[in-house]
């Protein structure tokens, strides 16, 4: 049996941002648990950073907010 399941990059978008998002609340709770090691500040900050661009690249479905969309690409690539 053979089911053709096709995503649309709206719906690839959200998976994403939820995914990102857990994992900034895991590493934001690992920071806050062990400040044993001081690199997880900055695995948190990256992750912070994508999450919020991911959030962004949902920003160009609705025109009248578009201009944000425009930090997108940036905040992805800094994460």
């Amino acid at each position: 049996m053979h089911v053709n399941v096709e995503f649309d990059i709206l719906t690839l978008t959200v998976i994403v941002c939820l995914t990102s998002t857990c994992q900034a609340i895991a590493l934001f709770v690992q920071y806050k648990i062990s400040r044993n090691y001081p690199c997880i500040r900055w695995w948190l900050f990256g992750s912070i950073a994508q999450t919020i661009g991911f959030v962004c690249v949902l920003f160009m479905t609705n025109p009248s907010i578009y201009f944000l969309a425009v930090f997108a690409n940036p905040l992805i690539l800094l994460g």
